[in-house]
């Protein structure tokens, strides 16, 4: 599935996604693949599965979607919060 960032408490490191049918969708930072939760931001395009919990629906295995059709409008080449780009920056691997 698809949808975008609705919302994100990043002190308790979990958000809610909204899907293509304007549905409310929790995901903690533990379902992330390819990003870190820090370098998430409201309005971004995800892809994401959707399992059964036993609190209703939860978005899971959530990453990333193709960054030429993000909405958020940050560029693929080194976007993400100041501090992530200095430590890519001075810590390159």
């Amino acid at each position: 599935m698809k949808g975008q960032i609705k919302s994100l408490i990043k002190k308790k490191g979990y958000g809610f996604i909204q899907d293509e049918d304007g549905k409310d969708m929790f995901f903690h930072r533990s379902d992330l693949k390819g990003v870190s939760f820090y370098n998430l931001h409201k309005g971004d395009t995800v892809t994401f599965s959707v399992t059964a919990s036993r609190k209703g629906s939860r978005a899971v295995d959530v990453c990333p979607a193709d960054t030429s059709s993000s909405s958020s409008g940050r560029s693929s080449n080194g976007g993400g919060s100041f501090f992530a780009r200095l430590k890519r920056l001075f810590f390159k691997s």
